[in-house]
């Protein structure tokens, strides 16, 4: 925004409050307004949550999580495990059937997806699911997501087919 902003006011201009998403890739941004100030912009943010203990079972690792995994030694329980920033928990539920009770499907996802962030991995060893699995060892931080506003819910435990 090649513009200068400016008002007749006897408050000081700070804040130019700007849409910079409406309009198609490459559209100049559009300005919404201005203010002299925000109050509870500059606040403390809410502590983080503990980092808790998660173990993945039968884990057939691609990607990142086996770069974590060849980064790391096995067995391994200390500081100093690779470092993945995110992963989401995507549950598979069978699209033939109806979700499970207390999930809601979305176009993006389920209601039972949940998101570990600030991820560490801590080591891993063969699975007892099944040859080639591994269990895998991780300390994080769980946050689950509230998609479209509904509440999370739980999935149910897995029952045998």
């Amino acid at each position: 925004m090649d513009h200068v902003w400016t008002w007749n006011r006897h408050l000081p201009l700070r804040w130019l409050l700007v849409d910079e998403y409406t309009g198609d890739p490459g559209d100049p941004d559009v300005a919404m307004g201005v203010c002299a100030d925000i109050d509870g912009l500059f606040v403390a943010p809410e502590p983080l949550p503990e980092p808790e203990r998660f173990t993945l079972l039968g884990c057939d690792p691609a990607g990142p999580l086996r770069e974590a995994l060849d980064a790391a030694p096995a067995p391994h329980d200390g500081p100093g495990g690779a470092w993945l920033p995110t992963v989401m928990l995507d549950p598979v539920h069978d699209p033939q059937r109806p979700p499970p009770r207390g999930c809601q499907r979305y176009d993006i996802g389920c209601s039972c997806s949940e998101e570990l962030f600030d991820v560490e991995v801590l080591g891993h060893r063969p699975s007892s699911e099944g040859h080639g699995l591994v269990d895998v060892e991780l300390r994080g931080r769980l946050r689950i997501l509230p998609e479209m506003h509904w509440p999370p819910a739980r999935c149910p435990p897995s029952s045998p087919e």
